[in-house]
């Protein structure tokens, strides 16, 4: 055969892999940029569920608060189970530690809350890609605004 059908032939089925490689890897970033932003609607109605548990003591025998409170703690069950089919392992350890510590409530025990929901937050932010790089894990405690 001639030199210059052969090179042809290579160049065609280059031009065929590099093609179908480039394919490949753009699907497979657009499936990673979609399953991001899954996760991130996920965590984010995973937050604004815990943040519609807090309340204050005050409202504690206000029969419609206690309502919502009840509505709001099924719909808190229903995002962490949601979270589960989504978050890496690290997320989801942190989720069992905190859902362990606040299954019987006992305010004087409300450090060790903030500090398990720190390390959930920390490594939501983790997964989703922010840096934590400017917060000292040490020092530093999210806090659940009432």
């Amino acid at each position: 055969m001639d030199s210059a059908i052969i090179l042809a032939c290579v160049s065609g089925v280059i031009g065929i892999c590099a093609a179908s490689w480039t394919y490949f890897l753009t699907k497979r970033k657009d499936r990673e940029e979609e399953r991001r932003k899954l996760k991130i609607e996920y965590y984010k109605d995973f937050i604004l569920s815990v943040s519609h548990t807090v309340m204050n003591p005050a409202f504690l025998n206000v029969p419609e608060e206690v309502a919502k409170i009840a509505d709001a703690e099924k719909k808190f069950s229903d995002s962490c189970n949601t979270l589960i089919i989504v978050a890496p392992k690290k997320v989801v350890d942190a989720l069992y530690d905190l859902r362990k510590e606040i299954m019987t409530p006992d305010p004087s025990r409300l450090n060790v809350q903030q500090k398990l929901y720190t390390k959930l937050l920390f490594a939501i932010r983790e997964d989703i890609g922010i840096r934590n790089n400017d917060f000292n894990r040490d020092e530093f405690t999210f806090i659940l605004w009432q």
